[in-house]
């Protein structure tokens, strides 16, 4: 269920979006590709896709030898009992401290600090460290980090990505380089469409219309919005771009099937369901849509009596009330999706097994 856009498509952003910062990183780090060592970078993006894609072809260049066969676990740590997620390979551990509010100068101060203090003993080359959401650290963690990254560039090449500058302290250019990948412009998109016209069956006449569609307020354009589009038009083979109001109801209609299937909540089914959470994040997808459309499927599968409408009804407004809390809106929606499961395989009114996980409080 993961959308994959053509390599065309993703050569065409990087010509056109990433190939100067690509070049950029090369002017600063001559002898990266025979040291297989770089300076501190951070990546500032509005745009989560690009800065993967910018970081992954730096890596992917340097190490050109080496698959990156990325996998998830969680990490506990022993001192403080904290639980997170991190991603890696035997050429990379990435990691998002910002995610777990006033728990993020633990994970830098213990864990990040620990894997970066010495080599990579497979490979014998230095470590590469990826902390997404710099912007969102605290204060405490912020400086941390900053210290780590001064202390050990010996061992650690470190990535650091960002969403908004004016959220991080200005101490940290001082340490690392930037590469800031600008917003599209109009004229961006309108190339876009007249190079792959025949892709899309678009006349340049109706360029314009597909174009409002994707404007945010009355002059910026959302990328967020454009990549959303065309990633789910080369996943569904739609045959016009004019199908695309309803190519993202049929993913997600393909998401409440495989939920509805399901007698059994199982630790790894629900492993998998936020595997493919991640992925519709990294493509802008907004979780409020999600809920919405399991509201408009659920009032049409005739397997849904009206009592589990009412309890399925009340889970989707605890979502509402509670997913802007906090800086993690995953974790409400994991717990709808667990609801709704529970609600939906229950017997009927007088069933004991609906049971309602609360949704845990999150630190701004």
């Amino acid at each position: 269920m993961e959308i994959v856009l053509p390599k065309k498509i993703k050569d065409y952003f990087y010509d056109k979006l990433l190939k100067s910062q690509l070049e950029k990183f090369y002017a600063i780090n001559r002898n990266s590709l025979t040291k297989k060592s770089f300076c501190p970078i951070l990546i500032n993006s509005q745009n989560s896709y690009l800065s993967r894609f910018l970081l992954e072809k730096i890596l992917n260049s340097i190490f050109p030898d080496e698959k990156n066969i990325t996998i998830n676990y969680e990490h506990k740590l022993n001192a403080n009992k904290i639980s997170f997620n991190v991603k890696m390979s035997k050429n990379h551990i990435e990691v998002s401290p910002g995610e777990y509010g006033i728990n993020d100068k633990c994970i830098v101060g213990e864990y990040i600090n620990e894997v970066t203090s010495m080599n990579n003993i497979v490979t014998g080359n230095k470590k590469n460290i990826i902390i997404w959401n710099v912007d969102k650290l605290g204060g405490i963690a912020f400086e941390a980090l900053h210290n780590i990254i001064k202390n050990n560039e010996d061992t650690a090449n470190f990535i650091c990505v960002s969403q908004t500058l004016n959220k991080i302290d200005r101490s940290i250019f001082g340490s690392v380089i930037l590469l800031h990948i600008e917003n599209p412009d109009r004229n961006f998109y309108v190339d876009f469409f007249r190079e792959f016209r025949n892709d899309f069956k678009i006349e340049d006449q109706k360029i314009e219309s597909f174009l409002e569609n994707i404007k945010l307020g009355y002059s910026e354009y959302n990328f967020n919005s454009f990549l959303k589009n065309i990633a789910i038009f080369y996943n569904f083979n739609l045959g016009s771009i004019e199908s695309l109001d309803n190519s993202f109801k049929k993913y997600i209609e393909t998401l409440y099937q495989k939920v509805t299937t399901k007698s059994r909540i199982s630790d790894s089914f629900m492993e998998e369901i936020r595997n493919l959470l991640y992925d519709l994040y990294v493509y802008h997808f907004t979780y409020e849509e999600i809920v919405n459309l399991f509201v408009v499927f659920m009032n049409k599968d005739p397997d849904i009596n009206d009592y589990k409408m009412m309890k399925i009804l009340e889970v989707a407004c605890l979502f509402n009330t509670t997913s802007g809390k906090g800086n993690k809106q995953i974790i409400h929606l994991e717990a709808f999706i667990y609801n709704f499961m529970n609600i939906y395989n229950s017997m009927g009114k007088n069933d004991n097994k609906v049971k309602v996980r609360k949704t845990r409080k999150t630190k701004t």
